[in-house]
């Protein structure tokens, strides 16, 4: 019960005015989120980066920025044979 006590869910404010938690029995408190539909990619302090992505379509070769993208093919994928997810 700490964590619920501890931590908050950002809402539409709507659904904090309908009381949404105490419909649906939630213990964390909602809070309403304000201004998101104004943030762009340049307000995120620690992922700010918005390069020219471009895929060549003859080779599919990706660039970002004009420089090539590529990395090494992995040998094995986790989880990729344990578990069979329908």
């Amino acid at each position: 019960e700490a964590k619920q006590a501890l931590s908050v869910n950002f809402v539409n404010r709507l659904a904090v005015e309908a009381d949404t938690a105490t419909r649906l029995g939630l213990k964390k408190k909602l809070l309403p989120a304000f201004g998101t539909r104004t943030l762009r990619k340049s307000d995120m302090p620690h992922n700010d980066a918005c390069p020219d992505i471009r895929v060549d379509p003859q080779t599919f070769d990706v660039y970002a920025d004009g420089e090539r993208l590529y990395c090494e093919p992995v040998s094995e994928v986790p989880l990729a044979q344990r578990y069979m997810l329908r």
